[in-house]
């Protein structure tokens, strides 16, 4: 599918590279797709079509510094509310005054659960999927995302960051079988400037990171949620998503005390389960979006 770009002049200074798919017919849902970190917004192009062909009107942007978004001149100054201020700079241009789902992966369900934290009633649906609850330093362990920050200034570039992430990902075994779908991905990630992947690992090391604060606040604020993990993913990545969940079901249950959150675990996937298991993603997704 060809992607149409648009840019968005944000209060920062900085420019937010979007794209915006109408289904046939028009619609007035929306769908908002939050990109995992290191990666452009094409690589939901497959989901773009499966959702326009459901009736949504489907938003994606990209992250500082990636794709033809422009970072901060200082790295340091991104954090997850300077991402959610950029999102909603963008809703209030567009003119969007709800959606009808937040689907996020990685650091864009992060973003997502910080969204509905601190705007309530904006998000319908909220769909978290493989993400982490806190930076490093408020989880108590090394902070990894630090090391990788400066792994990449000595590199100078992003090439060798891509394929260790590809590897992580998704595992030696589905890139050989799919080779066309992981270089098509990897471009995808090649379009990450080495200051937009900083940048953005400067927001997951921040101490302002923490979900375990504002996961409660944000249940409160949504109709719903579904949380999404790959099999495959990080080991205690869905033991973090277990506390997450329990966070928004109390927040969801201050309104409706019968509200139940689902933590699914997608059986083959790894980290970015709407490209290495897509039907299996999008099936549990759209019966979701049609409770």
């Amino acid at each position: 599918m060809a992607t149409e770009f648009h840019t968005l002049e944000l209060s920062s200074g900085r420019d937010m590279s979007f794209s915006f798919a109408e289904p046939p017919g028009g619609s007035y849902d929306f769908i908002l797709l939050a990109n995992p970190f290191g990666t452009t917004l094409e690589i939901w192009d497959h989901v773009v079509l499966r959702c326009t062909a459901a009736g949504f009107n489907v938003i994606r942007y990209e992250l500082p510094g990636h794709g033809f978004s422009t970072a901060p001149e200082d790295l340091d100054s991104t954090t997850i509310h300077t991402l959610v201020q950029d999102v909603l700079e963008l809703l209030e241009d567009m003119d969007v005054q709800k959606l009808d789902a937040w689907i996020g992966v990685g650091l864009g369900a992060a973003i997502g659960v910080a969204f509905a934290a601190r705007y309530a009633n904006y998000i319908t649906r909220l769909v978290v999927c493989d993400t982490i609850t806190c930076s490093p330093v408020n989880a108590g362990v090394p902070d990894f995302f630090r090391t990788s920050s400066a792994a990449l200034a000595s590199a100078g570039g992003t090439d060798d960051y891509v394929d260790d992430s590809l590897r992580r990902w998704f595992g030696d075994t589905w890139l050989g079988a799919n080779e066309d779908e992981a270089e098509r991905v990897r471009f995808c990630m090649l379009d990450a400037t080495v200051e937009g992947l900083q940048t953005c690992l400067a927001a997951l090391s921040s101490p302002t990171f923490d979900l375990r604060l504002w996961a409660s606040r944000a249940g409160l604020h949504i109709k719903s949620a579904l949380l999404l993990v790959g099999e495959n993913d990080s080991p205690g990545l869905y033991q973090m998503m277990e506390e997450l969940q329990m966070d928004l079901q109390g927040g969801l249950r201050m309104r409706d005390p019968g509200a139940v959150v689902r933590l699914v675990k997608i059986l083959g996937a790894g980290h970015v389960p709407f490209v290495d298991s897509i039907d299996s993603f999008l099936a549990l997704v759209f019966a979701f979006l049609a409770e």
